[in-house]
Order: structure tokens, then C-alpha cells, then sequence
């Protein structure tokens, strides 16, 4: 039975059908077949006339069933006889019949039961049987008791779209998994799973832009249509999308365009080596084929879909310390400094069984190993797959060595189907369109071609690429020629490919070995156009390079990226130092990424965040020419500082190692133009991090460098030194800085004035004082004025922190108003702003006794200022929480936020963070029951020596709790006043033991 579209009746699914003509027998049909069991004759009556039946209905229903009956007997391929079958009250169709329409619902549901218990393969299958277009039931009929079974329709399309496009997301298939979703958005606007799994597809892919672009459209229908915002399971999985991959998509395995050849016994191998956790590395020398080789376990595990996997570049590499930054940056999350182990860790546990593949770790053998060290223990279940030309030498390791492919069997005619590589070269050149290589006559020299190979498969990559333009003797005299040059077997063959080039071709081949990891058409012409090759040739140029073996392309799914193998990155270094072309090379590529910038360094990084995360890997190449003093080092400190905003938010730790290496290059007293400006953004990134010293240092080296100068940076430098001042109990320097930093301001940029006037708020605010609202006041409105142009972004920055200062001094009216608008700016944005505006709105919230707005809130700025790594933020954060829970009378909860909010205060070097800790350790032991009055003392003792020797009391809507406990507990004081340090020991000591298997009393 087909009811989409036109109704029809076959005897058979490969058949064509019999319409159904008319629009009583199409509803009577239909009902039958949704129905699928036995349907009443006063129900059917019903559906064929509504509510209106004729007096002698059932002689009309009786006569109808007949007519049908009649016509599926006289079906031309044969008749259907018994396709409607009487019961005792009414009619029923055959059982075994199959319609079209319950098909489409089955298929949903039987898929997304597959999909749920991890079955990708069937869930593959099923969705793929969506049909094309949104099912059309009975269009021209406009019956009600249709209305419920076109629902149900219409659910069962979209479920097969969006399980389809999670299946393919799981496997790689990026087209399909986008097409997919945009089919279920399409079909159902106001579908927030359909927007989801569309954001989550293009973010797979390697889109970002794509994937906000998909965002804002689910933001925009839902206002459009139903007046409501996108659900926090919406926004967690936008947030999750552009976090947990990066944006240069690092989780998708490179793709080859060629078939895998020749290592069917190490494949297998690998793929069961893989099957436990631990570490698998693959080593062998250059050219061997360790990267394709995991390439092509890691794709047939994602066919499996059992896995999650993450693909990370280290090739270029070599600054060990840079490992775990790298690999933090690489898989969309923060690094931190203290133990940066720990926020990997943190992503990674979740995926349960999990790859994590390290390519071309050659350069950073032990950072590697350090961090698969510190991982393996803390993710049980993640499997760590390197490839390196050594192994990592660590406990565990399994290694798997690749040899060279065999040599090529004796005889006149050797055996091309048991020579992997004969066959290698068979397929290659077979591939270029050159059959003839394998006439009679040939052999021989073909098999010549294969020994100057010597089994290494890049080596024979690149002789039949060559084969594809000459002949094979003329390639054996072009290997003659080129053996007199350094290098080994691979390199000769490169060399003997590179002498064929043109100019432009050989020029942009060196330039290539500059750049790490895959590199997008635009990036290549832009720093190849600097050195003088013309842009419009570059895409031609590089297919040709691709053709002749010197270069791979991953055809992806938005855009090709273009990839030099390591070790003829190596050769095209070494070809770029024969012409001394390194330092003039390294200025093409930050010239080109300086070019992308905006002419405003304190601008926010969106404009250009993505360009600069893909080309990160060359970056960092690039930048350590720079530090070995090897190119311009000015040009070097002017990138580094005008990416501190990337920094901060793509990852400060590996901004603060460059910006740290690049400072250190410059000797005492050296004039620099750039190195105040450097000094600046490592403090800045330094400040975020908590080195709360360093960034004092770096902060008045900046400042004095740049005095005399109506600079805004100095300014904000003084605005920043103010802060850290405070934070190290230093208040009154830090206040007479601000005001400095007030007076330099005057006439510069009105966004500075107020970022300026709200430090000065801030430091006031941490004293409790009032008057830090009314500079925040007169901030907030010097920004708001539309004659002061301040930026959006510059302008909820103000408004969270104009909140948070509101908020500590007990204006609550003034928070309120600041953080709504805050809120209405940043929506949902992950920046620093928004975990200062989460927090606030916490502790606003939790003031008025909105326990739900508190709990959600600070929720969401512990989880985002972690993300980001905000370290500075964090305590407040979770005390915040920790209150809320405890006043939500769930105490096990309230415990661990505040073990997690002691554990972050004592990460930072300023002691003040930690007084509130404290104080909501001994709210929550209070509750309880965990420690004694003693304990508790103090506790609170700890806490009251730290806020006199800052001169911070208590915020105002913070105090009551304390006040009450320190009255209960007084006369039990102790006077013993622990260390702060001490205090927080003993205070997570208390909490463990208290929330532990029947601790808590």
C-alpha cells in the first residue's frame, strides 16, 4: 500500500501500483493501512464522511469495500486478492501487507534504537532510508483524523535525518551528515535537535563559521516563530561543538586521494594492537608510512563507531614544554598552567574508550611521553597512538616497526601481485593514465626504479609520479643526476622530482616547508604571492606539485587543504637554507598573518580567530625562528603581542611561552619598538593566569619603557598593575596607579576612560567601600554614550564588571541593571565577560533568594570559566555554587563545590580568594555536621587574619551566614589561628571525610 503522494496497490514493492481514484475509497484505504489491525465499520464510516454519515451508511461502506476489493483483484501484474478482510465489526487489511507510510515510522524507530545502543552501522543503514522529500499524506485530503498520523509522519522523517546525520558525523562522512541536518531543519524550523546536530555536523567538518552561522539561524527562527531563545541543551551543545573540536578540525583524519597499498598484515596488526588502551607507537624511518598507515586504522575505527578520536598534527614540533599546550589548543579546551594535565584529562575522560592520535612526534619525543605519562592513569580507557622514527621509551608502549616493503622477487617477469612494491607502483602510475610502464621490455627497468627505492613507499610515491612525465629510463638517468646531493634514498627521489619544477613551482615548494600541517589555498598564496610568485598561478601550481608527489590534498568537505609530508618539509628546508631564503620566508608567513589583523590590538579576536588557529602549527615554527634569532625578531614581538586576545582565548599558556621566549631575546638597554608592547600582553596573559608576580614585573617594565607617551597600552598596563597591587595586599599603590592610569587616559579613547575608572571601582568594590559604584556608575554611562563609539564587545565587558562591583558593595538594583544588559550583549558569547557576568548574576540571585537563576548561573560561569581557563574567576565562582547548594539543602553537592573552590583558590599567589573559601568550607562542615566548634573557629579565624591584612571584609550580601556561625562558635574559639594554607588542608580534609561513604551526621 502506498499512500505518499498518490495512492496506489501492488502486489508487489517492485511493481508499479493501481491508483486509488476517488477521495472515499483513498480515506477508506488509508485508514486500513495506518491503523494496521482491525478498524470498526462506524470508524471507518467515519473516516470516509466525518461526523456526517448518510442514513444507510453502512450499505454505502459495504458497497465501497467491494468496489475495492473488485479493483485490487483486476491488478495488470496480478491480483491482491484478500488485501481487505472482513472481522466481526468491521475490516482489517492483511497483516502481511506492507505501507509505505508505518515502513518511514518503523525505520525511525528501529534506527534511533540503534543509534542509542551504539549500533552506527544500522543506524547508518536506516537513516539512509529517508526518502527525499518530507512525506506528502493524502495532499488533498483534508480529513482530521489525519492530522495525528501526518504528525507522527513528519516526526519519523526528521528522526531519520537527524539519526543519519549523527551517524555520519560518528564516521567521518561530513557531507552526508550535513546534508542531513539541513534537510531536518528544512523540514522542521523550530526543531531544536535538527539545529543541534546542523551545528554539531559543520563543526565536525571543520566549519565553524558555518557552524555559528547555523546557530544564529536556530537563535533566529525561535525568536521568529515561537518569541523564546534556544534551549541551554542548545547552547551547551554549540558551546561543546566549538570547544571540544577545534577549528582547523584537528579530530578529522587527514584523507588521502590514493588507495592504501601494500600493508594489508601491519593494518591488521595495528587494528588489533588498538583494541586496549594504552600506548601503540608506530615508528619506522621517513617515508615509511606510519602517518597513512594510522590514517587508515583510525578511519576503520570510525566505521566501527565504537570510538571517539582525535587527530593532532605535532609534526614541526620541538619544544617539548609546548606539548601539552599544543595538544590542549589543538582539542578546543585551556590549558592550565600549574597542572595543565588536568583539563585534558578532564575532556578526555568523559569520551570513555577514546583514541588520541599524535602525528610526527619526532621533535618532542619526551614532551610526548610526559604527557601520555600523566594521561594513561587518569584516562583508563584512551588509547594513545603516536607515530614517531624512535620510540617514546615509556612504561607500556607497544611498538609496531615498519620495515621497508619487500624487495621485489627475482625472475625476468616478477610476480606484480606479490610484490607490494610493483603493485605500489602499478597502481600509481595506473592512476596517472600510463599503462604502458608495464609492456614487455619494461619490467626490468621498473623493477631498477623499485630498488632505487628501496621499499620506502614515499620513494616510490614519488617515482610514479614522475613516471607520469617521462619514461623509465629517462627517470633512471634523472636519479643519476641527482644522487650527488646530500640526503638519503628519499631525498634523492625528491631531489630528482624537484629538478623538474619550473621557477614559480620550485619557489612555492620551498615555501611549503615552512609551513606545518594541512595549509588552506588562500594561506599558501598569500605568503607565496609575498615572495613574488603571481596569486593567480598558486592554485595551479600546487596541483602540479601534487601531481609530481611533492604534495598531498585533502579533498575535505569545505575547503582542500594542501600537506608536505615531514620529511619533505625537511628537503624543502634545507633547499630554502641553500639560498639563504629562511629569514626572508619566515617574514613572508607573519606578514601574511599580521595582515589578517585588525589595526586596533585590544580588538576581540572574532574577525580572525579561525585563520590563525589553522595556521597555528606553521606559527609556531615560525616563531621559534624568531627566538633562535634566525628572522626578525621585531616583526616576531609585534605578532605576538597583537595576538594576546587570541591568546586568551585560544590558549594563554602557549601565548605566555612565546611572548616569554621572544621577550627574553632582547638584551638590557636594547632599543625595540615592539618589546613594551610584548611586555604588555605577557603580563596581560600572566594576569590571567594567576602569576600574579611575573605579571607585576612585566607590567612596570612596560609602563616605564612606555612613559612619556600618550599610549593607551600604558595606561592599561597601569590599570592592570593597580590590581595586581591590590591582589598582593598592596592596595594603596594599586589605587595611585589607578588614578595615574585616569589621568593618562583623559584624552585617549573613551572605552579606556572607562576601563580605567572601573579598575579604580574594582579595587574600591574589594574594600566594600560605595563610592566603587558610583565610578561604576559613571563608567558604565561614558560607555553607553553613543558619541564615545566604544565597541559592543568593550562595552559588555564594562557592564558584567560594573555587576561585579555592584554586587560585592550590596547595590543590587545597579548589578542587576548592568548584568541584564551585559547579558543582552554577550549572549551566550565564551569569554572572560561572560564567566565575570555568570558569576555575578550568581551572587545577585542567590542575595534576593532566587536559588534557581543562582544555581544556573554559577553553574554555568564554573563550567565556562574552566573551559576557558580563567583561574582568577573560579573561586568566587564555586563559592557561589557551594552556597547555593548549601541553602538548596543538598550538602553532598555543596561539599564538592566547596572542596573545588578551596582546591582553586589556593592555585592562585594572592591569599584573599581563599578567605571566602574558607568561610563557605565552614557554612557547609556547619550544616553537615562535620567538624567541631573548634574546627570551625578556626576556620573562620584563618579566614578573618586574611581579610584584615588586605583590609577586604566580607561582601555585604555574604556576611549574615558567617556573622551567625562566628557568634555560635565563639565560645569554643581557639587561639591558634592556623596558616591560610594550613586552613584550607584542613578544611578539605574535613569536607572529604564528612561527605565520604556515611560521613555526614
Amino acid at each position: 500500500m502506498r499512500l505518499l503522494g498518490s495512492v496506489e496497490v501492488a502486489p508487489r514493492p517492485d511493481v508499479p501500483g493501481t491508483p486509488v481514484t476517488g477521495q472515499r475509497a483513498r480515506l477508506a484505504i488509508a485508514r486500513l493501512a495506518l491503523d494496521g489491525g482491525p478498524v470498526t465499520s462506524e470508524q471507518l464510516a467515519h473516516a470516509v464522511w466525518g461526523d456526517r454519515l448518510p442514513p444507510t451508511w453502512r450499505a454505502a461502506l459495504r458497497g465501497l469495500v467491494l468496489s475495492l476489493r473488485t479493483a485490487f483483484d483486476q491488478h495488470p501484474t496480478g491480483p491482491v486478492g484478500g488485501a481487505i478482510r472482513t472481522t466481526a465489526t468491521g475490516y482489517q487489511l492483511d497483516p502481511a501487507a506492507t505501507v509505505d507510510a508505518r515502513q518511514i515510522v518503523d525505520h525511525a524507530r528501529r534506527a534511533a534504537a540503534a543509534r542509542a545502543r551504539g549500533d552506527t552501522a544500522t543506524a547508518l543503514q536506516l537513516g539512509g532510508e529517508a526518502p527525499d522529500r518530507p512525506p506528502d499524506l493524502l495532499p488533498d485530503d483534508d480529513a482530521t483524523w489525519l492530522a495525528p498520523h501526518r504528525s507522527a509522519l513528519h516526526q519519523a522523517y526528521v528522526e531519520l535525518l537527524l539519526v543519519l546525520s549523527a551517524s555520519a558525523t560518528t564516521t567521518g562522512d561530513a557531507n552526508r551528515a550535513i546534508v542531513a541536518a539541513r534537510d531536518a531543519v528544512a523540514a522542521d524550523p523550530v526543531n531544536e535537535r535538527a539545529h543541534r546536530a546542523l551545528v554539531e555536523a559543520l563543526a565536525a567538518a571543520g566549519d565553524r563559521a558555518g557552524s555559528v552561522t547555523a546557530f544564529e539561524q536556530c537563535r533566529a527562527t525561535l525568536a521568529t516563530r515561537l518569541g523564546v531563545d534556544p534551549s541551554q541543551e542548545t547552547v551547551d551543545s554549540y558551546l561543546t561543538a566549538l570547544g571540544a573540536e577545534p577549528a582547523h578540525d584537528a579530530a578529522r583524519v587527514p584523507r588521502w586521494g590514493t588507495s592504501f597499498v601494500g600493508r594489508p598484515d601491519e593494518l591488521a596488526r595495528l587494528q588489533r594492537m588498538l583494541t586496549r588502551p594504552g600506548l601503540v607507537t608506530v615508528v619506522g624511518t621517513g617515508g615509511i608510512g606510519k602517518s597513512r598507515l594510522a590514517a587508515e586504522a583510525a578511519r576503520a575505527n570510525a566505521r566501527g563507531g565504537d570510538h571517539a578520536y582525535r587527530w593532532i598534527v605535532l609534526g614541526g614540533l620541538v619544544e617539548d614544554e609546548l606539548v601539552m599546550a599544543v595538544v590542549a589548543t589543538e582539542l578546543g579546551i585551556r590549558s592550565d598552567l600549574a597542572d595543565p594535565t588536568d583539563v585534558v584529562a578532564t575532556a578526555l575522560s568523559p569520551l570513555g574508550r577514546a583514541w588520541l592520535i599524535l602525528d610526527g612526534c619526532e621533535g618532542v619525543r619526551d614532551g610526548v611521553a610526559s604527557l601520555v605519562d600523566a594521561l594513561l592513569p587518569r584516562c583508563p580507557l584512551l588509547t594513545v597512538l603516536a607515530t614517531a622514527r624512535y620510540p617514546l621509551a615509556i612504561e607500556g608502549e607497544r611498538l609496531l616497526e615498519l620495515a621497508p616493503l619487500p624487495p621485489v622477487p627475482g625472475g625476468d617477469e616478477p610476480d606484480i601481485d606479490h610484490s607490494p612494491q610493483l603493485q605500489l607502483l602499478r597502481d600509481r602510475v595506473g592512476n596517472a593514465g600510463q599503462p604502458q610502464l608495464w609492456t614487455t621490455g619494461h619490467t626490468a627497468y621498473v623493477v631498477e626504479v623499485a630498488q632505487r627505492c628501496r621499499g620506502i613507499p614515499l620513494a616510490l610515491e614519488l617515482a610514479a609520479a614522475s613516471l607520469a612525465t617521462m619514461s623509465v629510463p629517462d627517470l633512471l638517468d634523472q636519479l643519476d643526476r641527482a644522487r650527488g646531493g646530500p640526503g638519503d634514498q628519499l631525498w634523492i627521489m625528491a631531489r630528482a622530482a624537484y629538478e623538474l619544477l619550473s621557477q614559480d613551482e620550485a619557489l612555492v615548494f620551498r615555501h611549503l616547508g615552512l609551513m606545518t600541517g594541512p595549509v588552506t589555498l588562500a594561506f599558501a598564496r598569500d605568503v607565496t604571492a609575498r615572495a613574488g610568485v603571481p596569486p593567480v598561478r598558486v592554485a595551479r601550481i600546487l596541483g602540479e606539485l601534487a601531481n609530481r608527489g611533492l604534495l598531498g590534498i585533502d579533498r575535505g568537505p569545505i575547503r582542500w587543504r594542501y600537506t608536505v609530508d615531514d620529511d619533505l618539509c625537511r628537503f624543502a628546508e634545507h633547499l630554502m637554507d641553500e639560498r639563504g631564503e629562511r629569514a626572508p620566508g619566515s617574514l613572508h608567513v607573519l606578514s601574511a598573518v599580521l595582515s589578517w589583523l585588525p589595526d586596533d590590538p585590544g580588538a576581540a579576536p572574532d574577525t580572525y580567530q579561525q585563520q590563525v588557529s589553522e595556521v597555528m602549527p606553521t606559527l609556531r615554527k615560525v616563531l621559534a625562528v624568531g627566538v633562535a634569532g634566525e628572522t626578525d625578531v621585531e616583526v616576531c614581538l609585534e605578532l605576538a603581542f597583537r595576538l594576546h586576545r587570541f591568546w586568551a582565548v585560544a590558549g594563554v599558556t602557549e601565548g605566555r611561552y612565546w611572548l616569554a621566549r621572544l621577550v627574553d631575546t632582547l638584551q638590557p638597554g636594547q632599543a625595540s619598538r615592539w618589546g613594551p608592547y610584548a611586555r604588555w600582553a605577557l603580563g596581560y596573559l600572566c594576569y590571567w593566569l594567576g602569576e600574579t608576580e611575573l605579571a607585576i614585573a612585566q607590567f612596570e617594565m612596560s609602563v616605564k619603557q612606555l612613559q612619556g607617551n600618550a599610549d593607551p597600552f600604558r595606561s592599561r598596563g597601569l590599570m592592570y598593575l593597580g590590581g595586581l597591587l591590590d591582589d598582593v595586599d598592596r592596595g594603596a599603590e594599586g589605587v595611585l596607579h589607578v588614578r595615574e592610569a585616569i589621568d593618562a587616559a583623559k584624552h585617549l579613547d573613551p572605552a579606556l576612560q572607562t576601563a580605567v575608572a572601573m579598575g579604580l571601582g574594582a579595587i574600591l568594590s574589594e574594600r566594600s567601600d560605595p563610592e566603587a559604584a558610583v565610578h561604576a556608575r559613571a563608567a558604565i554611562d561614558l560607555a553607553a554614550d553613543p558619541s564615545s563609539h566604544v565597541a559592543p564587545d568593550r562595552l559588555a565587558a564594562a557592564l558584567a564588571t560594573a555587576g561585579m562591583i555592584c554586587w560585592q558593595v550590596g547595590a543590587l538594583t545597579d548589578a542587576q541593571e548592568f548584568l541584564d544588559r551585559a547579558g543582552d550583549l554577550l549572549d551566550g558569547q565564551q569569554r572572560i565577560a561572560t564567566v565575570v557576568c555568570l558569576a555575578a548574576g550568581a551572587g545577585v540571585a542567590l542575595s534576593r533568594g532566587d536559588l534557581e537563576r543562582a544555581l544556573d548561573s554559577a553553574t554555568r560561569g564554573d563550567t565556562l570559566g574552566t573551559r576557558l581557563g580563567v583561574e582568577r574567576e573560579l573561586p568566587l565562582v564555586r563559592i557561589l555554587l557551594a552556597r547555593t547548594l548549601l541553602l538548596r539543602g543538598d550538602l553532598p553537592a555543596a561539599g564538592t563545590a566547596s572542596m573545588s573552590a578551596l582546591a582553586a583558590a589556593a592555585q592562585l599567589p594572592h591569599l584573599h580568594p581563599l578567605a571566602g573559601a574558607l568561610e563557605t568550607a565552614a557554612l557547609v562542615l556547619e550544616a553537615a555536621g562535620g567538624a567541631s566548634d573548634v574546627e570551625l573557629s578556626s576556620l573562620l579565624a584563618a579566614s578573618r587574619s586574611i581579610r584584615r591584612g588586605g583590609d577586604r571584609p566580607i561582601p555585604p550580601t555574604l556576611r549574615p551566614p558567617i556573622e551567625r556561625l562566628a557568634r555560635n562558635v565563639a565560645p569554643a574559639a581557639s587561639s591558634i589561628v592556623p596558616s591560610p594554607q594550613e586552613a584550607a588542608q584542613k578544611a578539605t580534609a574535613l569536607l572529604r571525610a564528612c561527605f565520604s561513604q556515611g560521613g555526614m551526621t
